[in-house]
C-alpha cells in the first residue's frame, strides 16, 4: 500500500507541474488553470512521497554476549546446561562454563548466510580450529546455534547441526 502512495504522490507533483491534463496508471487528472491549486497539488504530491519513502530495512546487529542451552531436550534452563559466549574485543570469543571456568576460545570468521535455516549471522573458529559455529543476528526467527564438526588438516566440514537454544543475547 505504502508503495501506491508513493506513486500517487509522484503523479500528483507531475499533474502539478504540466498543469493537469494527464492521465496516469487509469486515472486522468484535469487540467488545472490556477496557480494557487497547482501550487497545493505539488505540496500534497510531496507530502505522499515524503511520508511513503521506502527506506532500508533495519542494518542487523550481531550479539556480543550470549547465553544458550546445550541440552536441546530440556523444557527448561537448568544450570548446568547453560554455556556463555562473550565477545572480548573484535574478533575474539571466550565460552564460559556454568561452574565459571573459560574452556574454549574463538575466533569470528565473519558474516555468512546459513541455507539450513535462511539467516544472516556470523561464524566463530574454535582456537583448535576443529568446530565452526553460526551465530545468527537478531532478524532471525530461530534463535540457535548451529555448528560444523571440521577436520584441521583437510578442512572437510559435517553438515550444519543445531546446537543448542539462544536463551539470552546482548546486542
Amino acid at each position: 500500500m505504502g508503495q501506491d502512495i508513493f506513486i500517487a504522490g509522484i503523479a500528483c507533483v507531475v499533474a502539478a507541474i504540466v498543469g493537469g491534463g494527464v492521465k496516469l496508471l487509469g486515472v486522468e487528472a484535469p487540467v488545472i488553470n490556477s496557480l494557487p491549486r497547482q501550487i497545493l497539488l505539488a505540496l500534497v504530491g510531496a507530502m505522499l512521497i515524503a511520508l511513503n519513502w521506502p527506506t532500508p530495512p533495519p542494518a542487523p546487529k550481531i550479539p556480543v554476549y550470549v547465553v544458550w542451552n546445550y541440552n536441546l531436550g530440556s523444557a527448561n534452563d537448568a544450570p548446568n546446561d547453560l554455556r556463555f559466549w562473550t565477545k572480548l574485543n573484535g574478533t575474539t570469543w571466550k565460552e564460559t562454563f556454568p561452574d565459571g571456568s573459560t574452556r574454549n576460545h574463538f575466533e569470528t570468521e565473519g558474516s555468512f548466510h546459513l541455507d539450513v535455516n535462511q539467516c544472516d549471522g556470523m561464524t566463530l573458529r574454535r582456537e583448535d580450529r576443529s568446530f565452526l559455529a553460526f551465530v545468527p543476528d537478531n532478524r532471525c526467527a530461530e534463535q540457535e546455534l548451529y555448528y560444523q564438526d571440521v577436520n584441521p588438516a583437510s578442512g572437510a566440514a559435517s553438515n550444519w547441526k543445531v546446537l543448542g537454544r539462544i536463551v539470552k543475547a546482548t546486542y
